[in-house]
């Protein structure tokens, strides 16, 4: 059964992205920025929320978590009800990529007992193998459902005022 636990999931964050209808290419994009900011900040955040609970081992890893998927869950609850239903299935790609990447990026954020038990898995080694495709067509379908989503500027130069 932990065999498929990651793939699991990112299907349950592709569904629930495409079920309550927000952009998923923004929440690609917000999976990115939240990874960023893991790069650039988890240490210190982990230290803070450390010191803030006495020690408490996996205060660290759970901040690193929250700083990574909050900027994703954010957008997509800010988002919600923007994408048409006519849109559902090309909604759906940029979200199964989003799914894909953020437990790509989770796993080696958890503590080190349970990211092990993952690392194991047939699912992740599969997932590690196909993460350059994972991101690449995450990114080329999110800036697709962005320039089809987004205002048409050469209408709006043709308004008469």
């Amino acid at each position: 059964m932990i065999d498929y636990v990651p793939l699991i999931v990112a299907v349950v964050i592709a569904v629930g992205l495409v079920f309550i209808r927000t952009n998923a290419a923004v929440s690609f994009l917000a999976i990115c920025a939240g990874s960023v900011l893991v790069s650039s900040s988890g240490e210190n955040a982990g230290l803070i929320a450390s010191s803030l609970t006495s020690g408490a081992g996996m205060a660290s890893d759970i901040t690193k978590i929250v700083l990574l998927l909050l900027p994703m869950v954010v957008c997509s609850f800010l988002l919600k009800g923007q994408i048409a239903k006519n849109l559902f299935f090309i909604n759906l790609l940029p979200a199964i990529c989003a799914g894909l990447l953020a437990v790509l990026f989770c796993v080696p954020l958890l503590p080190d007992s349970v990211a092990r038990m993952v690392v194991d898995t047939e699912s992740w080694k599969m997932l590690v193998q196909y993460q350059e495709f994972v991101i690449g067509a995450g990114l080329l379908l999110s800036v697709f459902l962005i320039s089809i989503t987004g205002k048409n500027r050469n209408h709006e130069k043709h308004k008469k005022h």
